[in-house]
């Protein structure tokens, strides 16, 4: 019974330790340009849906380019993080203009941007884990997924050492 309750705390275990680092990588990228250009958003809004859902993360990259059709992240005119659609370009000004629109939404922005206010065209879609990060940033979700399993590892590892040292003694 011990050994089968050792078995289960362990997966268990790895189970919240690869949770916390899926979490803190994603974390990581959202806050700092790591990865030559990858950055994570959290999608908060269903002005993409079908293909980008409400609480899915968007991995981006910055490119030279925006052309029709590529979903793009970047901070609007209200300085709010957007993740939409180009639906075309206004060579209008001196510098090419993005006209964006959410898939779901009836009419295109507001505004048009600039390729300086793009932060990535978006490259990746990771389905839902924004709810697990979104959890992660409460009290009670910390607890749960970073507190309680680092207790857990250093349970087991104080464990370890004692068993080590008694039979050593």
């Amino acid at each position: 019974m011990k050994k089968t309750l050792n078995i289960i705390i362990g997966i268990f275990s790895w189970i919240l330790i690869g949770s916390f680092t899926v979490i803190l990588g994603m974390t990581l990228l959202s806050n700092f340009d790591l990865l030559r250009g990858y950055r994570s958003f959290l999608v908060q809004s269903g002005s993409m849906e079908p293909s980008i859902m409400m609480g899915d993360v968007v991995i981006t990259t910055k490119t030279r380019q925006y052309p029709q059709n590529d979903v793009v992240t970047f901070r609007d005119n209200d300085g709010r993080t957007v993740t939409h659609r180009v639906i075309g370009t206004d060579e209008t000004n001196y510098s090419p203009m993005l006209v964006t629109k959410g898939d779901a939404n009836q009419t295109k922005d507001r505004h048009q941007i600039t390729t300086d206010q793009v932060l990535g065209k978006v490259s990746l879609v990771v389905p839902k884990l924004g709810f697990v990060i979104a959890f992660s940033r409460t009290p009670v979700g910390f607890l749960i997924l970073v507190i309680i399993p680092a207790g857990i590892i250093a349970i087991d590892e104080i464990k370890g050492i004692l068993k080590k040292l008694k039979k050593g003694e």
